[in-house]
């Protein structure tokens, strides 16, 4: 019975250590899904729709606007302040489908299935009206469409050939309550049409050509101290504490939580140090100096860095300036 206790108090106190580790918060860049020539000028058309309705000029306008700010918006500050080549100005956008090497232009449409009317309850009630007592019957009733919004959005060079195609498409169910048979007021299947349009607009999908970010939680491995020395060791235990207090006051300040670590490194050496190191190299970009410290640790491929350093590559030849953070 006693080993019994002891197993589930190592148990619980393993999940309570395993909840507890340390991380440090930062961002992945990812290559677009469609990559174009160096030094590339694209041209943004309107997308079309065969038979147009109210709204579908808004999603139309809407959706090029995007993908142009796409192209030309840099990401905030604080992610730039960290990775300072996760930049979006891959290509340059022009006003003129003349002056493109490449045109981005698509189409898109819409549909509305007939409302189903399903019955709810049948009531009568006793409405004051003019004071006169009038008994009311009425029904209560919900009224359903299915509401369906696809398109393309399609990349050609400027002598026509198409290079990418991407097919986007959102699906739901418009659906209102109503009284008294037929509604007073019909559901309004355009709007709800409008609404999901709008929604697609605003979705990820206008950053086809733009590098996309991910933030990311890194966690950290938990440093092991092997000298006898008590000095040394209260040293390290003291540094471990700096460490994360500094990410509990903010998990995306890896620099100052490196700074800690290479004292440690200074002090004793250690995979798990060497490791956390390229942990927060990784954080603020610098993956040249966190693929040295993840060799080192035995821990060469971690956290797929060669997957983030062939972006980085591919950035670089798209003529993004690589400029890698230091602690």
């Amino acid at each position: 019975m006693k080993k019994y206790i002891l197993l589930q108090l190592i148990l619980a106190f393993a999940i309570i250590y395993q909840a507890g580790a340390q991380t440090v918060s930062s961002y992945s860049v990812n290559l677009p899904a469609c990559v174009l020539e160096k030094d590339a000028k694209v041209y943004v058309e309107g997308f079309k729709y065969t038979e147009a309705e109210t709204g579908d000029a808004i999603f139309s306008e809407k959706l090029s606007k995007n993908i142009k700010a796409n192209l030309t918006g840099g990401y905030n500050a604080k992610i730039l302040a960290m990775i300072p080549w996760a930049k979006n100005q891959l290509y340059t956008v022009v006003d003129n489908a003349g002056e493109a090497t490449h045109i981005v232009y698509g189409d898109f449409n819409h549909s509305a299935s007939k409302p189903v009317i399903s019955k709810k309850t049948d009531k009568a009630v006793i409405t004051d009206m003019q004071h006169s007592g009038l008994y009311v019957h009425y029904l209560t009733f919900t009224e359903k469409a299915d509401i369906s919004f696809t398109g393309n959005i399609k990349v050609k060079k400027a002598d026509g050939t198409e290079i990418y195609s991407y097919a986007f498409g959102k699906k739901t169910v418009a659906g209102q309550e109503n009284k008294f048979v037929p509604a007073l007021s019909p559901l309004d299947t355009k709007q709800s049409i409008s609404n999901l349009g709008g929604n697609i607009a605003n979705s990820s999908i206008y950053s086809i050509m733009g590098i996309g970010i991910n933030k990311q939680s890194y966690e950290l491995a938990k440093v092991k101290i092997i000298t006898k020395d008590k000095a040394v060791k209260k040293k390290i235990k003291t540094l471990n504490k700096s460490i994360k207090n500094t990410l509990k006051s903010n998990s995306y300040d890896a620099k100052t939580a490196g700074k800690y670590y290479q004292e440690i490194l200074s002090i004793e050496e250690s995979p798990s140090t060497k490791y956390n190191i390229g942990v927060c190299y990784l954080a603020i970009g610098n993956l040249t100096k966190a693929k040295e410290y993840f060799v080192s640790s035995g821990k060469a491929s971690a956290l797929n860095i060669d997957g983030q350093i062939k972006v980085k590559e591919q950035l670089k030849n798209l003529g993004v300036e690589i400029i890698e953070n230091e602690f």
